[in-house]
């Protein structure tokens, strides 16, 4: 009898990069949503509100009525980003990003 094991090796690694690869998504928006607040329910333990800000706003920004964070477009569908984006972005740029705004 041949080892079964293999092809289990292989099917949960498979369904692990599946998973890894799966994009997640906020929406559809509604007229009170905020950026602040989907930010704010979003973020990594490790990760500032605004950092979380800057990379929903980096991912998403044809959700935003002229290029601004404030004018979240009601109805919009928000790629979420992964921790590792989130993270990847300096404090001090999302800090100017949010404050530029």
């Amino acid at each position: 009898m041949k080892n079964k094991r293999p092809f289990f090796r292989v099917l949960l690694v498979l369904m692990f990069a599946v998973v890894a690869h799966a994009e997640s998504y906020y929406g559809p928006t509604v007229k009170n949503d905020r950026l602040y607040q989907i930010a704010l329910a979003l973020r990594p333990v490790d990760a500032s509100v605004s950092q979380t800000m800057a990379a929903l706003y980096e991912l998403n920004k044809g959700a935003f009525l002229d290029s601004n964070i404030n004018k979240l477009q009601t109805g919009s569908l928000l790629q979420v980003p992964t921790p590792y984006q989130i993270k990847a972005i300096p404090l001090k740029q999302a800090n100017s990003l949010v404050s530029s705004h």
